[in-house]
């Protein structure tokens, strides 16, 4: 049993997952704008 291993794999995915988000909010954002000034 390797806890240190999940723990790690645990902590990378819920960045990845926060990561990924914030880039679809800061897109969402800019595609709004953009459409707003067109």
């Amino acid at each position: 049993m390797n806890y240190k291993k999940m723990i790690i794999r645990l902590l990378k995915k819920i960045h990845n997952e926060k990561f990924l988000r914030r880039i679809y909010i800061s897109l969402r954002d800019y595609v709004g704008e953009s459409e707003g000034v067109a």
